[in-house]
């Protein structure tokens, strides 16, 4: 959905503008037990091209899906190829399944107990994590206190994170303790 869209044919591509308006579109993320979520995006421009299977959008993106919104200065959401039961033998075809989602500029994460902050964001659907790079990256929970290193690798639906620091930029972790 967008105030302005070129579709071209030949090429099979997508140019949708928001002129001052946002650019809206809906993709498909399949969970662990084979349910289809929907993941809605919005941003300032959108554009595809059929032939490698990847939105670009660019301009105050933000993506909601289930329990997490990304938001970034550009995105880019890779999608399983045409025809391919990759991911979920349940669904008949991939037209608009998310394979991973790659995220640069001011990336934010928010969660209901937690939100991150990095440069740049590595989503996959199958294994239900992110990796944040860049800035240095750094996870704020709400209970446990804030992580900074590296690298973080964290999933969508436990407490796990795996910090990678250098001896250059060494891992730190703020923990709250309670009275």
């Amino acid at each position: 959905e967008a105030p302005s869209i070129e579709f071209d044919r030949d090429n099979r591509s997508v140019i949708a503008q928001g002129n001052g308006a946002r650019v809206s579109t809906v993709l498909v993320q399949i969970d662990k037990s084979g349910r289809a979520l929907p993941v809605t995006i919005t941003c300032d421009r959108l554009s595809y091209i059929d032939s490698d299977r990847k939105v670009h959008f660019e301009g105050n993106v933000i993506a909601r899906g289930g329990d997490a919104t990304i938001s970034s200065q550009q995105m880019d959401a890779i999608l399983f190829p045409a025809g391919s039961n990759e991911g979920s033998a349940k669904m008949p075809d991939a037209a608009g399944r998310l394979d991973r989602i790659v995220a640069e500029g001011q990336v934010v994460i928010t969660q209901p107990s937690r939100r991150a902050t990095g440069d740049k964001l590595v989503y996959t659907v199958a294994a239900d994590s992110f990796v944040l790079t860049g800035g240095p990256p750094s996870i704020l929970d709400a209970e446990r206190g804030k992580i900074t290193g590296d690298s973080l690798t964290f999933y969508k639906r436990d407490d796990r994170v795996l910090v990678e620091g250098r001896e250059t930029s060494p891992t730190t972790t703020t923990v709250r303790v309670a009275r």
